[in-house]
């Protein structure tokens, strides 16, 4: 795996990265794209055949402005990221804790990195990452940001954040150049809306190869479609196209591998396609697997709808495929309703969903609210916008500001919700990557 960023050269002020080589998935992406939004960076990868690595490290650190350190497990056992994090505190070097997953930081390190400021990445939707970072008062200086990366800049970011996850590397190549199974659809300018299902399939399949190309008749004959696994902790999305792929924590054998969750298991479950299904298998995994709130027994295999809630330890995911991919496809967007005390959250795919306090509910085919009429908070869509309406009786509250009965407002990421003493996070996220 290499970094698609070259280290800066010269003497304007650049940030200095340090972070350990086993979390290079993780940390090339954040690399590469503080470049593309007009930072400069310096990270070991400037350092040459025949160099003295000590004195290349320490001649750098020295100069750079800041010190941006990516801590982790493996960075917190890692004697040169050590020595790096203890060289800028002792030269006073400003330093920007970026904190790549939950884990116990040993107390030095929390002694030595007590007056940094912190991000916590692995608590932080992408896009929310990316803008608490970008905007810190502690990169100042150290670019010349002319108002934020182009859009080509950022589609060819997404094509590697993709290869960085996979662990592979593929040579780089004009969007026109690569295949539908490689490039995510478009950014701008999506399919229009076509209540007309015909339509939407041919728009939908003149994305995929001719050889997967298929007549279906329902939703569950969308096979050939690429499947979506989304990360609900993280929001990170992932497209399931091989006929077997294994889920499993990093450093296992997993063909997805899940930064940051010890609780997974190298080889947590698999899912298979089968003609017109998915089907998902436990693998033994020491923790719970959860499909559709169905825990499932060691190496059982279990059907997938279009669109599934999995468990896999302590961690949420979703996947889509059939109708739930045609929808997301158009759209370019997930649309997600945590639970700010409970943690669950809820993909909203529906046209019309209603939420239910404490919980939620959805309606059924048939358009009937499970909960009795008149007392719910109706979420729809509406010309490609989320809207939200106050259908019930008792008090609700819209980010502070409380709602009249069958008022409505329309929904953006990181709007609240509360009523009744339950409050909900709506969260939009985009399929790009």
């Amino acid at each position: 795996m290499r970094c698609y960023t070259d280290p800066c050269e010269g003497k304007q002020d650049y940030i200095f990265f340090s972070y350990c080589h086993d979390d290079a998935g993780l940390v090339y992406p954040i690399i590469e794209r503080l470049a593309i939004e007009g930072y400069r960076i310096w990270y070991d990868d400037g350092v040459h055949p025949g160099d003295h690595w000590p004195d290349v490290i320490a001649a750098h650190l020295r100069d750079a402005k800041i010190c941006v350190a990516a801590v982790s497990a493996a960075s917190a056992e890692s004697h040169n990221c050590r020595n790096e994090v203890s060289f800028a505190v002792a030269n006073n070097k400003p330093l920007l804790t970026i904190v790549l997953e939950d884990f116990q930081m040993p107390l030095g390190m929390q002694l030595q990195m007590s007056s940094s400021n912190y991000i916590r990445m692995f608590e932080l939707y992408e896009e929310s990452f990316y803008g608490r970072l970008l905007s810190s008062p502690a990169l100042a200086g150290c670019g010349e940001k002319q108002g934020g990366a182009s859009k080509e800049l950022l589609d060819q970011w997404r094509r590697h954040v993709r290869e960085y996850r996979n662990e592979e590397v593929i040579p780089d190549a004009a969007p026109e150049e690569l295949s539908p199974e490689v490039l995510p659809p478009a950014q701008n300018d999506p399919p229009a809306q076509n209540d007309d299902e015909e339509s939407i399939k041919t728009q939908v399949f003149a994305m995929q190869p001719e050889e997967d190309q298929i007549v279906a008749d329902n939703a569950n004959d969308y096979v050939h479609v690429p499947a979506l696994l989304i990360r609900e902790k993280t929001g990170e999305i992932f497209r399931i196209e091989k006929d077997i792929t294994v889920l499993g924590r990093s450093g296992g054998e997993a063909d997805l591998a899940f930064h940051g969750n010890g609780s997974i298991s190298k080889k947590h479950a698999q899912i298979m396609k089968n003609g017109k299904s998915l089907t998902l298998r436990e693998l033994g995994a020491t923790n719970k697997t959860v499909v559709n709130g169905k825990k499932m027994a060691h190496f059982e295999t279990a059907n997938l709808t279009p669109y599934s809630e999995l468990i896999l330890a302590n961690e949420q995911f979703f996947l889509v495929y059939g109708m739930a991919y045609v929808q997301v496809s158009l759209e370019q967007k997930l649309y997600i309703l945590k639970n700010q005390k409970t943690g669950d959250a809820k993909l909203l795919l529906e046209s019309r969903s209603t939420l239910q306090v404490p919980g939620w509910e959805q309606q059924n085919p048939a358009g009937n609210s499970r909960g009795r009429p008149g007392e719910s908070i109706e979420i729809f869509r509406e010309q490609n916008r989320m809207i939200l309406r106050n259908g019930s009786e008792s008090r609700a509250v819209f980010n502070g500001s409380e709602l009249n009965k069958n008022e409505t407002v329309e929904l953006h990421d990181g709007d609240v919700i509360s009523s009744g003493g339950a409050s909900f996070v709506y969260h939009e996220i985009g399929i790009g990557v």
